[in-house]
């Protein structure tokens, strides 16, 4: 019987779609070592898929988290080596039985052989002095998020103050939204275009509700500071992920409107002295 038939016989206990996203997306490989495997719990799965997505930020687009980069990376390191051992598919090579005993040696690992057991053993020796607790990551991760929720803050008073109407943070935000809205009717760059740009303006500006307010920037702060409170470091860090996501792209707006009004700033002060 070829494969063919014995799979019309007896259908795969996984769909064709099930195994290519397990085999090409990495969540979905940690999600199947959760549901269906089930050797690895719900909290060490969320440490993996957080820093892993960490790990891919940092590599990929050079964003280094620095005030927490290293308490993520513990908390990482010490998840693969409690899951090492029991993740191990019980085969090795080696070249001699003297090179797997010196190796054992050195972890002070008396035992023949490369066993589930000593492969704990080698870890926890490795982990000595590289442990990251889930109260420190907690509070590292608070702390990281309140900071920068305040400074964005600090950023939004510093453009109100400065503003020619002297205008509130709010009004700030809502005018930020509502610009980023605008520049999706993607007008042409057109005499014709401006007018159908100011006529849009004028028609929605009254009625224009923003998403994020400073009650969102409250309740983010909220949710940053209760990342004190996490007893497990998986529900921690996608806590401060998905909080991060949501925060990320205003924290990135603000930024960028300070900067191009400390260069307007800068070029009517060149243009002043000279």
């Amino acid at each position: 019987m070829s494969d063919s038939e014995y799979g019309r016989i007896i259908p795969p206990k996984y769909s064709s779609k099930k195994r290519k996203d397990v085999i090409e997306y990495f969540n979905e490989k940690v999600n199947f070592l959760i549901t269906e495997i089930r050797n690895i719990n719900e909290d060490e799965g969320a440490v993996i898929k957080c820093a892993h997505f960490f790990r891919n930020e940092a590599y990929h687009n050079g964003v280094l988290k620095e005030p927490v980069i290293l308490n993520i990376t513990r908390t990482y390191f010490e998840a693969a080596c409690h899951l090492f051992p029991r993740l191990w598919i019980k085969a090795y090579s080696y070249s001699s039985d003297a090179d797997v005993k010196s190796f054992l040696s050195e972890f002070d690992i008396q035992e023949a052989g490369i066993t589930t057991e000593n492969l704990s053993k080698v870890c926890e020796r490795i982990l000595t002095g590289n442990k990251c607790s889930t109260e420190e990551l907690c509070i590292r991760l608070s702390q990281y998020l309140v900071q920068r929720i305040d400074e964005s803050l600090e950023h939004l008073n510093f453009l109100a103050s400065n503003s020619m109407r002297k205008e509130t943070v709010d009004v700030i935000l809502r005018r930020m939204q509502f610009v980023e809205m605008l520049a999706k009717f993607d007008f042409p760059y057109t005499d014709e275009g401006f007018q159908q740009l100011i006529k849009t303006q004028n028609e929605l500006w009254p009625t224009y509700k923003p998403q994020i307010t400073t009650k969102r920037f409250e309740r983010w702060k909220e949710r940053a500071l209760l990342l004190n409170k996490e007893k497990m470091p998986g529900a921690a860090l996608k806590k401060f992920l998905n909080l991060e996501k949501e925060y990320l792209p205003i924290e990135r707006k603000i930024e960028d409107s300070v900067f191009k009004f400390e260069e307007m700033i800068d070029a009517m002060i060149h243009d002043h002295e000279h």
